[in-house]
């Protein structure tokens, strides 16, 4: 249903940036109004609720991949070089939160760099009209992948990563950090 809070979300904007600067929307969608909205753009074809579940499916799993990888990645390195003898291990943090926030800031740049180019194809198709038949949903994803690539070149698919990669870094501090640090609290340690 992320495609059902999508167009929710594009009306109450149109709506609102139509209206005079002092007054107000007089209506704001529901998820009922917005479902039965969708069937009858799409012809009562149900599975036009569940556009864009590809590429979501696929940005999550990137997100995910790519903020694991940069955490522990990271984690991971700095705690064998600590361990280790030598001058090397002297410019190796220990598991600390000045690690935690270098680990984070790791993750926000993995999980923005992998998920970037699935969320910029998912707002391509998530702007296409309505979906004939559940077949033609798969071609009319491919078909926007074609057009990044045919218009604006491999880069294209990160368009808006450093964007992206600044809003999330503050977040991916404050959470990675506070977690762990809640784990500490609690007699739990800090994730290994």
């Amino acid at each position: 249903f992320h495609f059902l809070k999508t167009v929710i979300q594009a009306d109450l904007q149109k709506q609102v940036s139509a209206l005079p600067h002092n007054q107000k929307p007089l209506v704001v969608q529901d998820l009922t109004t917005g479902a039965i909205r969708i069937l009858k753009e799409n012809k009562g074809n149900i599975f036009s609720l569940w556009k864009g579940v590809i590429p979501l499916t696929c940005r999550g799993a990137l997100f995910t991949s790519g903020q694991m990888m940069g955490y522990d990645g990271v984690k991971t390195i700095f705690k064998q070089h600590r361990q280790q003898d030598g001058i090397a291990a002297f410019f190796f943090l220990e598991d600390s939160p000045a690690l935690h926030v270098l680990a984070s800031i790791s993750a926000s740049f993995g999980a923005s760099f992998l998920s970037t180019p699935a969320d910029y194809v998912m707002a391509k198709y998530m702007a296409t009209k309505a979906i004939p038949s559940s077949s033609s949903s798969s071609s009319l994803l491919r078909q926007c992948i074609q057009d990044v690539y045919k218009k604006e070149g491999i880069l294209g698919f990160w368009k808006g990563w450093s964007i992206y990669f600044i809003q999330l870094t503050p977040l991916m501090i404050c959470a990675s950090t506070l977690y762990e640090q809640t784990r500490l609290i609690f007699g739990l340690g800090y994730m290994s």
